[in-house]
């Protein structure tokens, strides 16, 4: 990816701040981590990663229902303690979206923040059975 290919992208171009889904303390290697720091230092868009801290987060994820995932990032105690929100758009990107409950509860976080605008950007689509939303329900 090019900074001439990040300009394309009007919503990108325009970005205040772009921010990856914080990763667990534990967690090695980090796509979407990695990936917000390019492009962070192709565009000059601050990176604001950082400004979230997770404690309290026991129960993985990949082992929760999709009714259970929202209770387990609300348990997580998090934290955003970066720059002020009021009025910006951010990139908030993942690597993959399966039932989008992750990205959902991060960009809440930083509409509660006044966000102005938030894109979420995801690498993959997944597909489980037990943790889709079901569209013949919808």
């Amino acid at each position: 990816m090019s900074a001439e290919t990040i300009s394309d992208v009007i919503f990108l171009r325009e970005a205040d701040f772009v921010c990856a889904i914080p990763a667990m303390p534990q967690k090695g290697f980090d796509l979407p981590t990695r990936l917000v720091a390019e492009i962070s230092k192709l565009t000059g868009i601050s990176d604001i990663t950082e400004s979230f801290s997770l404690s309290g987060k026991e129960k993985s994820l990949k082992e929760c229902t999709l009714d259970e995932k929202w209770d387990a990032w609300s348990s997580s105690n998090i934290e955003y303690t970066g720059p002020d929100l009021k009025g910006k758009k951010v990139i908030l990107i993942d690597d993959k979206y399966q039932s989008g409950v992750t990205i959902q509860y991060f960009g809440m976080i930083l509409q509660t923040g006044g966000c102005a605008e938030i894109h979420g950007l995801c690498m993959v689509k997944t597909l489980r059975d037990t943790d889709n939303f079901d569209v013949t329900d919808a």
